[in-house]
């Protein structure tokens, strides 16, 4: 009797592996089935916001694909295998540019880097004082802000002293964009879009001789259908608008848009713009307040100039990090 014990021990040893063995199997063919479902369905983001949403988390929709790959390499799980494969083939295709290095442009010694900084401030941002820090330790020379409340209006009044251009002056409430600029500001624009006080500010310099046109937008963030088809025809609008601008250009801020959406691909074809993101690494900006940052929605885009550098900043007490790159006109 002691022996049968002792064997029906020894054999449940294995069955506990093969068991534990298949859940975890399940498990990766559940997680790589449903990486390759949002997948596809992103591809289809220009027809739905919730399509749209499942863009943006295409590095970990990679990432996870390639472990499961992995996983699955040498196993019976072919099936799995394979969908893994289509799934780093897609995810890759976007996801791939913006992380292969590129070497930094050179520029003469006799041309103007321009710094630029554009930072969301966030309406509720009760530390204003962090981002005072990165400005003053930046020291940009054209700083681009987004959701200026009031409260951050008093709270950082030495912008207005700081900076001897500005394209618009506090006045107590929400202000969507404002310009702060070292170089002369040749002209000022606001263009009103989604609603009266949502606006984008426009405003041009002169950078070694060359007026150059700086815009700052915010469009809405599409956490529905309504937001999806209002920031989407903001886009439509600025692209159309912006491509006949015969000046060198720079668009910036929260565009509420991650790279490799198809709405963002469109907007920059229309637009006739660059990203500046592109083979400067992911630069993750966004997430709610006390979560990593997790999705690239703060961009620098431009065409006409150099730009030289694109790195994201630090906390500065808003749910967003500030994007901070150098450019110089060509």
């Amino acid at each position: 009797m002691e022996n049968m014990h002792t064997l029906s021990k020894t054999l449940s040893v294995p069955n506990r592996r093969v068991n534990l063995s298949s859940i975890f199997f399940a498990l990766v063919e559940i997680g790589c089935l449903v990486i390759l479902i949002f997948t596809i369905v992103g591809l289809f983001g220009r027809f739905h916001w919730i399509a749209d949403l499942t863009n943006h988390p295409r590095p970990f929709w990679l990432l996870g694909a390639v472990i499961a790959a992995g996983l699955t390499a040498f196993s019976s799980q072919r099936f799995i295998f394979y969908a893994a494969i289509v799934s780093i083939l897609i995810n890759g295709y976007f996801v791939l540019p913006y992380i292969i290095p590129k070497v930094s442009t050179a520029y003469a010694a006799n041309q103007t880097v321009v710094k630029l900084m554009t930072s969301n401030v966030l309406y509720g941002n009760r530390s204003p004082d962090q981002l005072m820090e990165t400005v003053n330790a930046v020291d940009p020379d054209i700083l681009i802000v987004q959701e200026m409340s009031g409260y951050n209006q008093d709270q950082m009044a030495a912008l207005w002293e700081k900076y001897p251009y500005i394209s618009d002056s506090p006045n107590g409430g929400a202000q969507e964009i404002i310009v702060f600029s070292k170089l002369e500001l040749l002209s000022v624009e606001h263009y009103t879009e989604d609603t009266l006080w949502r606006s984008q500010a426009q405003v041009t310099v002169n950078i070694d001789g060359q007026i150059t046109t700086i815009l700052g937008m915010h469009p809405k963030a599409p956490m529905s259908n309504n937001r999806y088809q209002r920031r989407n025809g903001e886009l439509s609008r600025t692209a159309t608008r912006v491509s006949q601008i015969e000046t060198p250009l720079v668009v910036a801020g929260d565009l509420n848009i991650t790279p490799w959406t198809p709405i963002f691909k469109r907007f920059l074809s229309n637009a006739n713009l660059t990203d500046g993101r592109a083979r400067s690494g992911l630069h993750m900006t966004w997430s709610p307040d006390g979560l990593p940052r997790v999705i690239p929605i703060d961009h620098v885009l431009y065409r006409g100039i150099d730009l030289h550098s694109f790195t994201s900043g630090p906390d500065t007490g808003s749910d967003h990090l500030p994007v901070i790159v150098e450019f110089s006109v060509k």
